[in-house]
């Protein structure tokens, strides 16, 4: 698997708006999908290769404390087959990159299964965010989670 990062919008409209992708990362508020557009001055956009196609994208920005704050997709027909291995390959990027620091995220609790798979690739559990989001005109919470990004796990 190569990883890479990348600012080729075309390539990271293939994961971010893929259509089954888009409709469960959205929210009320969110804009039409023809209408969503990337913020490249403050996110950064990782992207893993299986022969030369993309599978999915880690975005992260990075914090006031050097820490990151990500959202990773990856494509439905990879999921089954290259989700561990592209969540390891990222973790692995980073660590090289931010050692030391620390990667947050937030799943919103329906997501059981994505909260299930964050938990089996290092992440703990922070906290909660009450009022994460507005779906079908519901407020719906989250979980708030870290991971560690260190060489050797503790």
């Amino acid at each position: 698997m190569k990883i890479k990062l990348i600012t080729d919008k075309s390539e990271i409209d293939k994961v971010v708006k893929d259509d089954e992708i888009y409709k469960v990362i959205g929210s009320d508020l969110s804009p039409a999908k023809e209408d969503f557009e990337y913020d490249f001055n403050n996110n950064f956009f990782l992207a893993g290769y299986i022969d030369g196609k993309i599978i999915g994208i880690l975005i992260y920005h990075i914090l006031e404390t050097g820490d990151i704050y990500s959202h990773i997709q990856v494509l439905p027909e990879y999921r089954k087959e290259y989700s561990f291995k592209f969540s390891k390959s990222v973790k692995e990027w980073l660590i090289n990159k931010f050692t030391g620091k620390k990667m947050y995220t937030h799943i919103p609790l329906w997501f059981t299964n994505v909260i299930s798979f964050a938990f089996k690739n290092g992440y703990k559990k922070v906290g909660m965010i009450d009022e994460y989001t507005i779906i079908d005109k519901k407020i719906q919470p989250a979980i708030y989670l870290e991971m560690k990004l260190n060489k050797e796990e503790e």
